[in-house]
C-alpha cells in the first residue's frame, strides 16, 4: 500500500526529473544556435522555389560582356556575392577578373579588377557590403567603392607593402563604370552615412605598413564592416577602415577542429579550404575539413561551436530537427548568411540547399539542383536581401527564388488555355489507320538518295572548338564545308544543291586512287581549294592531308598516317626535305597559295609545315624556343607555338595563323612573311586568358583585344578577316594594321537577312572565307546556314539544314517529314497530343520530339542543354522518357529521374508544339517556356537505384528509378515508375498511389486517368490492366492474369475480365471507353466491359504507347516497325456480327419453334381451362396405364400430356 507521503515523494521526484531534463543543454549544436533541449514542433517545410539561371551558358570560358549573363561564358572556379542592390558579383579566375550581373541581367567586367591592372592581382574571392565591393586577390585585399575609388586594405604577399592611399579614379582608365555601378550608388551613399565621424575607407595613412593576411580562400564582411580573410588554416579579421590591429580569430592552433567545441577558435587546427560567412551579429561561420564536410560557428566572444561534423555514412535525413542530428551527404558548399541570420549551405552529395535557422533547426530548399557537369568544381553560395539563394556550381550560377504565392501559374494543374484544334481526319471512316511517324521498314530497305529515311540519333556530343565546321570557296560560287562529325566534305552548288565531295560518312581510311565520294575520312577539319580547283582536306583523324582533284579522284598529299610527340621535334626537323607522304603530319587546317604551295597547321606537332610543288615537306614555323612576342622579328622556326588550328595565305605568300593553349585560342593573330619571319598582326602574343576581351576597334590591331578567335581569311587586297568567335563578331585588319568590326554586335543570336552586318547579331562565327567577288562567306555556331556579308549587308547563301538530310538530330536540326524518319530499335516510349494538336514523342534516348499538324518532325523542340539550366547539366536531362499534356494544355516531361512542368512564359508560347523545353527548374526553355521540377531528383539515401520518398512527402526531395509514364489531372500529376504509381499534388507533396501493392508494386507499363478520378495501369508482366480508385485501392479491370496464344481467338465480344492480354504496355481513356495497347494490337473495352479489336495484327505489331486527341483519334506506337500510327475514331467502330456464334443461335431458334408448334395449343387450352371431355378421358387412361404398365408406357402417350400437365397424382380427385 502506498502512503500519502510516498505519493508526495514520487510527485517531487517526477517534477525534479522533468526540470532537470528541461534545463540540460541539448549539446553544442543547440547552445550555438540558442536552442534548448525542450521538444519543439518541426517547422513546416519551406515552399518550393523556382530555379532561375543567373549567369553561365552551356560552355565554360569567357565571353558575353555587355550581353545577357545567362548566355555568357564564365569560368569553372570562383566565388559569388550579392550586393544590396541585387547586383551579383563573381570572380572569374580563369579569365582573371571580377564580373558583375546588373539588374537588367547583363554581365560586364568590373573596371579595374583584371589581373593585369588590379592592385589585388588575380582575384580569388569577393564580398559585397554597404554598397562596396571587396576583392581578395593573390597580392592584396582591396575595397572598391561604387563610384570606382579603390583602397588597399591588406597585403597578401607579406612583403611589407606600404599603403598607397586611395585612388579616387580607380584602377582602370575605362571611362564607363561597370553594369552594377548605377544600382549601387545609393547603397554607397547609405554606407557613407554610417561614417559620420569622418572615417575614410581606410584609416591608414599613406606610407603606413599594410596588415598581412593569408592567400585567400574566401572573404567576408560582418554587420560592423569588419573584413575577414581565410586561408592557410587561419581566419584574419581586419577592423573596419583598418581602425586597429588585424587579428587571427580562428585557426592556427593545435587542437583538432572536431575536438575544439566550446574552446577558443584560435585553439583549433583547421584543415582544408576555409570558406567563411559573417553574420550581422558578429558571428563567423566556417566550412572546413579535408573533404569540406565540417561546419563551425565562432561566437562574437571567440568561442568555437560545432554545427556539422562528418558521419561514418553520408546520407540525407533530419529536416525539421536540430542540425546536430541531421545527416548530410558529405561535402558542403558555402556557407552564407541570410537576412534573418539563418546559415545556408549546399549539401553537395544530395544537391540540396539546406538552411539552419537561428534555433538550430535544419530544413531543405526544393527543388534540388542537378549534378554539375564541371565535376568536382567547388560550390560557392550567396544570399540576397530578399532571401534568394545564389548557387555557383562550376560555370553556372542559379538563383533559388521564392515563388509568388499569388501567381496561380506555379500550381500543379493551374488552369491556363484549354486546347483547341480542328480534326485532321473528320472525313475518314472510323477505324481507318494511317502512319504518322517513322519510315515504312519495307520502304526503308529500298529507299535511296533524297528519299532515304533519316535516322534520329542522340544529339552529337559537344566537340572541341577546333573541330567545328570548316568552310572554303571554290570557283564559280561553289562552296565546300567539312562536317567533322559526319566524316565527310560536302559541296554546295550555286543553286544551293548539295552533293558529297568526299567521304562515305563512315570513319576510317580508305579509297586513295578512287572516287572521293566512296573514300573514307576520319574527322576532317580544315579544307581549302587550290588554284587548279583541287580540294585539300585536313583528314585529322587519319593524320593525313587528302587531295581531291578536278576529276573527283582522291589521293594523299601529305602524312604517313602517324603523329609524334612534342618531345620528338628532332624527328620532325630531320624529315625536312623528305617526301611529304613519308612524314608524320597532324593536320588541323590547310591553306594553298596561288603558287600551289600547301601550308598545313599541325596542332599536335605545334608547327606550321610547308609542302612544295615537288611534294617535299619542311617546317615553316614553330619547334623553336622563343615564346610569345620574343619570337617576333625572328625566323618563324625559332618560335615556340601553341597548337595551330587555323591558317590562311595571301596572294603574296603571307601565311596568317591562329594557335591555342589548351581548349582556348590565344587572343593573337600571327603572320609569317614570304621570307619566313614571324610577326604579330592583331592582339597580344603575351596575353594569358585574362587578356581576352573586346576592345580596339578603330585603332591599331596589335593593341586590340580578341576573344577565342576561330578562323581566318584574307582578301585579294590584303585585308585580313578573323572570326572573333567569343566576341560574336567578324573583324577585319586592313593593310595599314587597323582593326574594325564588319559584322556582329556581340549578341549570341543570328541576325536576319537584309540587316546591316555591323548592327546585326551573329551567333559566334566559327569559320569564314572570301568568295571570288570579295564578299564574305561564314558559318556561325548554330551551323544552320552559310551566311554572306556583301556590300555591308547580311544574307544567306545556302541553308545547311535543308541541304543536309543526314545530319544527326540535335540543337541544329530542323523539321522533316515525320514518315521519312527512322527511329531506333527501341522505338517510341511515350506519346502525347499537345494543346495545338501536335504529337509529342519520347524515345528515352533523344530530346522531346514533335510532329506538327502538317506531318513535320521537329527535332528542335526538345528538352536540351542550350539554355543553361541546372538539370540539363546532366546528360540524362536530354533523354526524355515520358510526356503528358494536362487538360489545360500544360506539358509535363520526365527526363532522367525528374518530372518537369513546362510553364509558358510571359508571351504564352511555352507549351507550343515547336517550342523548346529546357529541363530545369525555372529555366527559360526557349520561346518563353519555363521548366519547373515538380517531382524526383532528390537525394538517394538508399542507393543509386529504385524509388525513395522523402519522409516529409516533398515531391522534389523524393527520387525515382526509371519513370515510365505520366498522367496529369487538373490538380495533380501521376507518375508511374517501374515500382509503383505516385500522385503529386498541387502543394508539392507526393504519395504512393498504388497503396495496396506494398512498397514495391508490380512493374507498370503505362497509366491513364478516368473521368471519375481513377487511374488505369497496364501491368505487362501480369497480363492485366488494373483500376486504382481515388482512394488508392486497386482491382483488376481487364485480363485474366496471364498471356497466351489464345489471345486473338474469339476475343471480340468477350468480357474484359475473361481475356488473356499479351503484355499490355499502355492504356488510354476516352470517357467510359478504355483502350489497351498489347503485344498483338489495340483493343477497346466499352462501358459494359465488352472487348473489341480496333487495330489488329493486320495494322500493327506489338503496341507500346497510346495517346488520344481531343477528337477521339487514337495514336499508337508500333514497336515492331518503329512507327507511330493513328486509328480514326475508334469509339465509333461498330461491333461486327460474329459468325462463329451462328450455329448456336440457329439451334436455339429451332427448339423454340418446335415447342411452340407442338405444344402451343395444349398450353393455350390449359391456361384457358377449355380442355374437352375427350382430352380429359385420354389423360385419365394415360394415368391408369402409367400405374399399371410402369416402364412399358408408350413414349408417345407421355409426350401427349404436354410439358405442363405433369403426372396425375393418385390421390388427385378426378372424373372417371
Amino acid at each position: 500500500m502506498v502512503t500519502r507521503g510516498g505519493r508526495a515523494w514520487r510527485r517531487w521526484v517526477t517534477v525534479l526529473c522533468v526540470a532537470a531534463l528541461t534545463v540540460l543543454p541539448a549539446g553544442p549544436t543547440a547552445q550555438a544556435n540558442g536552442t534548448s533541449g525542450a521538444a519543439r514542433q518541426p517547422a513546416d517545410p519551406p515552399k518550393p522555389r523556382t530555379i532561375e539561371p543567373v549567369a553561365g551558358g552551356p560552355e565554360a570560358g569567357y565571353s558575353g560582356d555587355g550581353h545577357p549573363a545567362a548566355d555568357a561564358r564564365i569560368g569553372t572556379t570562383g566565388d559569388v556575392a550579392v550586393g544590396k542592390g541585387g547586383t551579383v558579383y563573381l570572380t572569374d579566375r580563369e579569365a582573371g577578373r571580377v564580373r558583375a550581373v546588373g539588374g537588367d541581367g547583363r554581365i560586364d567586367t568590373v573596371p579595374g579588377t583584371r589581373t593585369d591592372e588590379s592592385r589585388a592581382g588575380a582575384p580569388r574571392a569577393v564580398a559585397a557590403a554597404g554598397g562596396a565591393l571587396f576583392v581578395a586577390g593573390d597580392e592584396a585585399v582591396i575595397r572598391r567603392a561604387a563610384g570606382g575609388a579603390v583602397s588597399v586594405l591588406a597585403d597578401v604577399t607579406g612583403q611589407g607593402h606600404e599603403n598607397p592611399g586611395e585612388d579616387p579614379a580607380g584602377d582602370s582608365a575605362d571611362s564607363a563604370d561597370s553594369a552594377e555601378d548605377a544600382a549601387a550608388d545609393a547603397d554607397e551613399r547609405a554606407a557613407n552615412a554610417e561614417d559620420e565621424a569622418g572615417r575614410t575607407a581606410s584609416d591608414l595613412r599613406p606610407g603606413d605598413a599594410l596588415p598581412v593576411v593569408p592567400r585567400a580562400d574566401d572573404i567576408a564582411v560582418d554587420g560592423a564592416g569588419a573584413v575577414y580573410v581565410s586561408g592557410s588554416g587561419t581566419v584574419v579579421r581586419i577592423p573596419k577602415g583598418n581602425a586597429g590591429e588585424s587579428t587571427v580569430v580562428a585557426g592556427g592552433g593545435t587542437v583538432a577542429a572536431q575536438e575544439a567545441d566550446g574552446r577558443p577558435a584560435t585553439d583549433a587546427r583547421l584543415a582544408g579550404e576555409l570558406r567563411i560567412a559573417a553574420g550581422d551579429d558578429g558571428a563567423l561561420y566556417l566550412r572546413a575539413g579535408a573533404d569540406g564536410d565540417e561546419l563551425y560557428r565562432v561566437d562574437p566572444d571567440g568561442t568555437m561551436r560545432t554545427l556539422v561534423t562528418p558521419r561514418d555514412e553520408p546520407g540525407f535525413a533530419g529536416d525539421g530537427g536540430p542540425v546536430g542530428r541531421a545527416t548530410f551527404g558529405g561535402e558542403l558548399g558555402g556557407p552564407a548568411v541570410g537576412p534573418r541570420g539563418e546559415v545556408v549551405v549546399f549539401d553537395v552529395g544530395n544537391r540540396v540547399v539546406r538552411v539552419i535557422d537561428r534555433d538550430g533547426v535544419v530544413t531543405s530548399l526544393t527543388p534540388p539542383l542537378a549534378e554539375s557537369e564541371d565535376g568536382d568544381a567547388p560550390v560557392a553560395l550567396a544570399v540576397g536581401d530578399d532571401g534568394a539563394v545564389y548557387v555557383r556550381q562550376g560555370h553556372r550560377i542559379h538563383r533559388l527564388a521564392s515563388q509568388n504565392p499569388a501567381d496561380p501559374s506555379h500550381a500543379v494543374g493551374a488552369v491556363r488555355d484549354r486546347p483547341y484544334y480542328p480534326s485532321d481526319y473528320s472525313a475518314d471512316e472510323p477505324g481507318t489507320v494511317y502512319p504518322v511517324a517513322g519510315a515504312d521498314p519495307s520502304a526503308a530497305a529500298t529507299a535511296s538518295g533524297a528519299d532515304e529515311p533519316v535516322p534520329v540519333a542522340a544529339p552529337t556530343p559537344s566537340v572541341p572548338d577546333e573541330r567545328r565546321l570548316r568552310l572554303a570557296t571554290g570557283s564559280g560560287g561553289v562552296l565546300y564545308y567539312a562536317d567533322t562529325d559526319g566524316h565527310r566534305v560536302l559541296k554546295v552548288g550555286r543553286d544551293g544543291g548539295v552533293t558529297v565531295a568526299a567521304g562515305t560518312g563512315e570513319a576510317g581510311f580508305a579509297g586513295d586512287g578512287g572516287r572521293a565520294a566512296a573514300a573514307r575520312l576520319d574527322a576532317p577539319q580544315g579544307i581549302d581549294v587550290g588554284p587548279d580547283g583541287s580540294l585539300y582536306i585536313a583528314d585529322t583523324g587519319n593524320d593525313r592531308v587528302r587531295k581531291v582533284d578536278a576529276r573527283g579522284v582522291i589521293t594523299t598529299a601529305a602524312g604517313d598516317g602517324t603523329r609524334v610527340g612534342t618531345e620528338d621535334r628532332d624527328r620532325l626537323l630531320a624529315a625536312d626535305g623528305e617526301p611529304a607522304t613519308d612524314t608524320p603530319v597532324s593536320p588541323t587546317d590547310v591553306a594553298v597559295g596561288d603558287d600551289g604551295v600547301l601550308y598545313v597547321a599541325e596542332g599536335a606537332h605545334r608547327r606550321l609545315s610547308r609542302v612544295d610543288q615537288d611534294g617535299t615537306i619542311s617546317t615553316w614555323a614553330g619547334l623553336g624556343s622563343r615564346r610569345g612576342s620574343d619570337g617576333d622579328g625572328y625566323v618563324a622556326t625559332a618560335a615556340a607555338l601553341g597548337r595551330p588550328h587555323a591558317i590562311t595565305v595571301s596572294p603574296e605568300g603571307r601565311v596568317f595563323f591562329l594557335d591555342r593553349r589548351g581548349d582556348v585560342a590565344r587572343p593573337v593573330v600571327r603572320m609569317v612573311d614570304p621570307a619566313g619571319v614571324l610577326f604579330t598582326i592583331a592582339g597580344d602574343a603575351d596575353a594569358a586568358r585574362s587578356g581576352s576581351g573586346f576592345s580596339g576597334d578603330g585603332g591599331r590591331a596589335v593593341e586590340a583585344e580578341l576573344n577565342n578567335p576561330h578562323d581566318l581569311a584574307v582578301r585579294g587586297d590584303g585585308t585580313l578577316y578573323l572570326a572573333d568567335s567569343h566576341n560574336a563578331r567578324v573583324r577585319a585588319v586592313d593593310p595599314a594594321g587597323r582593326i574594325r568590326t564588319v559584322a556582329g554586335t556581340g549578341e549570341r543570336v543570328d541576325g536576319d537577312d537584309g540587316q546591316r552586318a555591323r548592327t546585326a547579331p551573329l551567333d559566334e562565327p566559327r569559320t569564314l572565307d572570301v568568295a571570288s567577288d570579295g564578299s564574305l562567306r561564314l558559318i556561325t555556331a548554330s551551323g544552320a546556314a552559310v551566311r554572306s556579308v556583301a556590300d555591308g549587308v547580311l544574307g544567306t547563301v545556302a541553308s545547311l539544314e535543308e541541304a543536309e538530310p543526314r545530319r544527326p538530330a540535335g540543337p541544329t536540326a530542323v523539321q522533316r517529314p515525320a514518315t521519312q524518319v527512322t527511329f531506333g530499335e527501341q522505338g517510341i516510349d511515350a506519346l502525347a497530343v499537345d494543346h495545338d494538336g501536335a504529337l509529342l514523342l519520347a524515345d528515352g534516348t533523344n530530346p522531346l520530339l514533335a510532329v506538327d499538324r502538317h506531318g513535320m518532325l521537329d527535332t528542335a523542340s526538345a528538352v536540351d542543354s542550350a539554355v543553361g539550366s541546372p538539370a540539363v547539366d546532366s546528360p540524362a536531362a536530354s533523354r526524355v522518357s515520358a510526356v503528358t499534356v494536362a487538360p489545360d494544355g500544360t506539358r509535363y516531361v520526365a527526363a532522367g529521374d525528374v518530372v518537369y512542368r513546362m510553364d509558358r512564359g510571359s508571351d504564352g508560347t511555352g507549351a507550343d508544339g515547336a517550342d523548346g523545353a529546357d529541363a530545369a527548374g525555372g529555366a527559360d526553355a526557349g520561346d518563353g517556356a519555363v521548366a519547373v521540377p515538380v517531382a524526383g531528383g532528390g537525394p538517394r539515401p538508399d542507393g543509386p537505384s529504385g524509388d525513395h520518398l522523402d519522409p516529409a512527402g516533398r515531391a522534389t526531395l523524393s527520387s525515382f528509378g526509371r519513370v515510365v509514364d505520366l498522367a496529369a489531372a487538373e490538380n495533380a500529376v501521376y507518375v508511374a515508375t517501374e515500382e509503383n504509381v505516385y500522385r503529386v499534388d498541387a502543394d508539392g507533396t507526393v504519395r504512393r498511389w498504388l497503396r495496396d501493392a506494398g512498397a514495391s508494386g508490380p512493374a507498370v507499363g503505362g497509366i491513364a486517368l478516368g473521368e471519375a478520378g481513377e487511374v488505369f495501369a497496364a501491368i505487362p508482366d501480369g497480363g492485366q490492366v488494373w483500376r486504382i480508385d481515388p482512394e488508392g485501392r486497386s482491382d483488376e479491370f481487364a485480363g485474366v492474369g496471364s498471356d497466351g496464344d489464345s489471345y486473338w481467338e474469339g476475343v471480340d465480344g468477350l468480357n474484359a475480365s475473361e481475356v488473356a492480354l499479351d503484355r499490355p504496355r499502355d492504356v488510354a481513356v476516352d470517357g467510359d471507353i478504355v483502350y489497351i495497347g498489347t503485344g498483338r494490337g489495340v483493343v477497346r473495352v466499352d462501358a459494359g466491359g465488352t472487348v473489341l479489336t480496333v487495330a489488329g495484327p493486320e495494322h500493327t505489331g506489338a503496341v507500346g504507347a497510346l495517346a488520344l486527341d481531343r477528337h477521339g483519334d487514337l495514336y499508337f506506337a508500333d514497336l515492331d516497325a518503329a512507327q507511330v500510327s493513328v486509328v480514326v475514331q475508334p469509339a465509333l467502330i461498330e461491333d461486327p456480327f460474329h459468325w462463329e456464334h451462328i450455329g448456336g443461335i440457329v439451334a436455339v431458334g429451332v427448339i423454340v419453334l418446335f415447342g411452340v408448334v407442338r405444344f402451343g395449343p395444349q398450353l393455350w387450352r390449359r391456361v384457358t381451362g377449355r380442355q374437352d371431355a375427350s382430352a380429359r378421358h385420354e389423360a385419365e387412361l394415360s394415368v391408369a396405364g402409367t400405374a399399371t404398365l410402369g416402364s412399358d408406357v408408350d413414349s408417345g402417350d407421355e409426350a401427349a400430356r404436354g410439358w405442363f400437365d405433369g403426372p396425375a397424382r393418385p390421390d388427385q380427385p378426378g372424373e372417371h
